[in-house]
């Protein structure tokens, strides 16, 4: 029998999965306010005045070898009536197919989840 596959394996690899997922909610949820801590940080012209520009004007540098870059956020766009509508009826139509069996679909690579009981 191989060990790595033992009930006391699994669960180790369960359990740290578990751990793994609740690190990484722990730090998007830090890096958004990090984020949010140098936006404001440089809308009141703090990082200006702490850091010399960077090399090519876009950034500060941090030390010689690290440039702290601000990029621009993405694109979000606003549609007419007229798209929204398209939009709809695309949707409404792309239903229609599942249920009715007109439309088809693979299946990607699995993946394992693992979720906290509440309670």
């Amino acid at each position: 029998m191989d060990p790595r596959f033992s009930a006391e394996a699994l669960t180790s690899c369960i359990s740290r999965l578990l751990e793994v997922k609740q690190q990484q909610e722990l730090l998007a949820a830090e890096q958004k306010e990090l984020n949010e801590q140098l936006r404001l940080a440089h809308l009141r012209g703090d990082l200006h005045q702490t850091l010399p520009a960077g090399k090519d004007g876009n950034g500060y540098q941090i030390t010689p070898d690290l440039v702290l870059n601000r990029r621009q956020g993405r694109k979000q766009w606003s549609y007419s009536i007229d798209c929204k509508e398209i939009e709809c009826q695309l949707k409404a139509r792309q239903r229609y197919e599942q249920q009715s069996g007109l439309a088809s679909y693979s299946l990607s690579a699995a993946f394992w989840e693992v979720r906290a009981s509440k309670g």
